[in-house]
């Protein structure tokens, strides 16, 4: 059976950004950790949280956060995310630390970009030395 959030859940669009998720009710797809997100990305995973964040890939055509009691599932369409892992990781992680302002992405994000930005002074830095 194909999966359509308009007929398993009610729907309803943000207000504020087309690019922001949408909301749900019932989450659907296959789990995937935050670990193995970092590890596709080639990024540290720098954040350690009480509970572990509920990532999900389905075969609907949006990306939705299904809202349930204490936790909150963002499901990703499979249709978006890249076939190469690296650049699948990346455009996750992006989808949910700036489409659905999930806080734990963001600052793996910001580690990295940090982390790249240290390397690349050092490396500027050597090459004036020598």
């Amino acid at each position: 059976m194909k999966y359509r959030p308009e007929r398993t859940a009610r729907v309803s669009r943000s207000p504020h950004n087309d690019d922001q998720f949408i909301f749900a009710e019932t989450p659907n797809g296959k789990k995937i950790s935050l670990e193995t997100v970092c590890s596709w990305a080639g990024v540290r995973h720098v954040v350690t949280r009480a509970n572990p964040l509920d990532i999900r890939i389905h075969t609907g055509s949006v990306d939705y956060v299904a809202a349930r009691p204490g936790v909150r599932a963002f499901c990703l369409a499979a249709r978006f995310i890249p076939k190469e892992r690296e650049k699948a990781g990346r455009y996750i992680l992006e989808r949910l630390a700036f489409g659905a302002n999930e806080w734990t992405s963001r600052e793996i994000l910001q580690a990295d970009h940090r982390r790249k930005k240290r390397e690349a002074s050092a490396h500027r830095k050597t090459e004036t030395a020598a």
